[in-house]
């Protein structure tokens, strides 16, 4: 074991290693790398057109060059690719890192080859219309080359795809000699790719607009909003966007409060049917006052004479009687209709005029008195007849000389009585309101509505739930009880003070399904142009032919 030495106070006497000498300072500091110049976006973009451009042109030169070479034995084709390789090089030193430059040269390239797959396309074309070889593989074949692959004459991806193929390697070799090859293989998947696309998107577009509606309810819909009317969106156009903002309100809420509000719309349509002030109140005396002025038209008839009815009277009185002639023939004993009495007692040659306006107002009372009672098949006889003599005074008035004016008073007054009892029928004497579901029976019972009142009507069939009675929905809050209960599972599931948004969220989804640029978007009717069509077959040729020159990855 080696012993230890004893400390003599000494320390290792060897140098401690010299610190590096500190140089004086001369006052210049290192020359830093010059930063690379900054390029304007659009100088750099159009120079990048430029020379793109160019590109093609060089190279068709460098091929003119190389084929004028082997013909004649000269050099000329390495001069023109050293004349192309210094235009190249000054372009990246001036323009290189430029984006906007680089964007620039690609569509200069697309747009110096876009020609070429029309030129070549067209000469296959016209060599198959010849009729010299093969035309009904190259007459398409020529259609595919043009379009890039995108539309063959009907021929299919196999001749699209070559087409392709040869569009899009002669565009990209002219732009890139080396990229040749890249461009035939984008051309020729391009139409596959394409297709595809295509079907993706009808697909997805039909998701989008959600399912077909009918013709019928289209048309429906578009008239009650040319009306003024709310329609709930999902019903007239279902998109993603109109279920969802109705799912997410409420179906049953959203039709309520188009109810209520249609209900204001409709009762100021049937004001301006009897052609009342806005706002006016309709009420049974309101109407009846309406009848009795309309009368006054029916007075002057009164003094037109006598009046000979034709056989389309007779005919009229026997279709009312015919069925309660029918139900009477199986049974002799029974006890006669009394609608047969009634209506067989107008069967007259001659009457007066005067007779006939008193008992077309018999005949209306007896109707009213019918109705009342519940006994609808005998107010309607009563209808019909008192209908029967008035289109035997019409036929009278206008055969016999009587003045034009005359006649269309009574027509009008006509008109205007028979709307005043159908009103009044779909009327609640209480609330004034017209009732739109009771117009859209009356219509379906054959009524004969016209106006506002056959708008409102149809409108009511169409949309039965954006209809509703308002005195049958009751009264309408703000929130509904899927509201609150939303608020409370979801606060029991953890969400905190987020469950309050809840009811706000379907509030204002409602109130958007409903507000006016969405009715407004459901009106818009497309206008019919033929703009699109030229449009997207402008757009397929520069995808067609300019793709694969775009996607060629080059390094120039």
């Amino acid at each position: 074991m080696a012993q230890l030495q004893p400390f003599t106070g000494q320390l290792d006497p060897s140098p401690a290693p010299a610190a590096p000498a500190l140089q004086p300072f001369t006052g210049q500091l290192d020359a830093a790398t010059p930063a690379a110049p900054t390029v304007n976006p659009v100088a750099g973009f159009v120079a990048g057109l430029g020379r793109g451009a160019k590109d093609v042109i060089d190279t068709g030169a460098q091929l003119l060059a190389s084929g004028f070479d082997k013909v004649a034995g000269t050099k000329e084709g390495e001069r023109v690719a050293a004349m192309n390789k210094v235009g190249t090089d000054q372009f990246k030193q001036e323009f290189g890192g430029s984006t906007a430059a680089d964007v620039g040269r690609v569509g200069g390239q697309v747009l110096a080859t876009l020609p070429v797959g029309g030129a070549v396309g067209a000469g296959v074309r016209a060599l198959g219309a010849a009729g010299g070889v093969a035309p009904s593989v190259l007459v398409p074949l020529g259609e595919a080359i043009t379009s890039g692959g995108l539309s063959a004459q009907g021929a299919g991806l196999g001749i699209r795809s070559a087409g392709g193929a040869i569009s899009g390697g002669l565009s990209a070799g002219l732009a890139d000699p080396e990229q040749a090859g890249t461009g035939a293989f984008v051309g020729a998947a391009l139409p596959g790719v394409v297709r595809g696309l295509g079907v993706a998107g009808q697909a997805i577009g039909r998701t989008l607009r959600g399912p077909e509606v009918p013709l019928g309810v289209r048309q429906a819909g578009q008239a009650a909003l040319d009306a003024g009317f709310t329609l709930p969106p999902s019903q007239v156009n279902p998109t993603v966007l109109n279920q969802a903002l109705e799912g997410v309100g409420g179906k049953i809420k959203t039709a309520q409060q188009a109810s209520i509000r249609n209900q204001d719309d409709v009762n100021e349509l049937v004001r301006r049917e009897l052609k009342l002030g806005p706002g006016e109140q309709l009420t049974p005396d309101l109407l009846n006052g309406i009848r009795q002025r309309a009368g006054a038209a029916y007075d002057a008839v009164g003094s037109t004479g006598t009046i000979t009815p034709t056989a389309a009277y007779t005919r009229a009185l026997d279709n009312i009687t015919a069925p309660y002639r029918r139900a009477a023939q199986g049974f002799p004993d029974a006890a006669p209709n009394p609608v047969i009495a009634q209506i067989d007692a107008l069967r007259s040659g001659q009457f007066e005029a005067r007779s006939a306006i008193d008992k077309i107002r018999e005949l209306r009372e007896m109707a009213d008195a019918a109705y009342r009672r519940g006994e609808k098949d005998a107010g309607r006889a009563f209808k019909s007849g008192a209908t029967a003599l008035e289109n035997a005074i019409e036929q009278h008035l206008a055969t016999n000389g009587f003045p034009l004016a005359m006649l269309d008073d009574f027509r009008n007054a006509r008109q205007t009585i028979a709307k005043t009892y159908t009103i009044e029928r779909a009327l609640n004497p209480t609330t004034g309101s017209v009732s739109a579901s009771n117009l859209a029976a009356q219509l379906a019972r054959g009524k004969p509505l016209s106006g506002n009142l056959e708008t409102i009507a149809r409108a009511a069939q169409a949309f039965p739930k954006a209809f509703q009675d308002p005195a049958k929905i009751g009264s309408v809050t703000a929130f509904s009880p899927l509201d609150v209960a939303s608020t409370v599972l979801a606060g029991a599931a953890g969400a905190g003070l987020a469950s309050l948004g809840l009811p706000v969220a379907r509030m204002g989804a409602r109130a958007a399904a409903l507000s006016g640029p969405i009715q407004r978007a459901l009106a818009a009717a497309p206008a019919a142009s033929t703009q699109p069509a030229l449009g997207v077959t402008a757009a397929r040729l520069a995808i067609g032919r300019g793709a694969p020159v775009a996607l060629s990855n080059r390094d120039q």
